[in-house]
């Protein structure tokens, strides 16, 4: 595996619904989970890539902490609205 920029393997929609969004790593199949998608180095894509997309891992990864942050947000305030200590992650 090269130092260079790395990228993720997405599914096509249409492609093999129900399996997941992302390439897993290894040859492992699919998975909805960004957290356990594979890192790859980008290639020239090819006939056989009609039904992936790479994306770029770090920009992916930021939007997903992003999002995940802002769901963590509203879960502490469900907490608050309920009357029960959030607890600090």
């Amino acid at each position: 595996m090269s130092s260079g920029p790395k990228v993720i393997r997405r599914v096509v929609p249409g492609h093999r619904e129900g399996r997941g969004l992302y390439w897993r790593p290894n040859g492992q199949g699919y998975t909805n989970s960004l957290a356990q998608a594979g890192l790859y180095d980008p290639e020239p894509l090819t006939v056989m890539w009609r039904t992936v997309d790479e994306i770029d891992a770090a920009s992916a990864c930021r939007t997903e902490i992003d999002r995940l942050q802002a769901e963590l947000d509203g879960m502490r305030a469900m907490l608050a609205i309920a009357g029960l200590v959030p607890v600090n992650l």
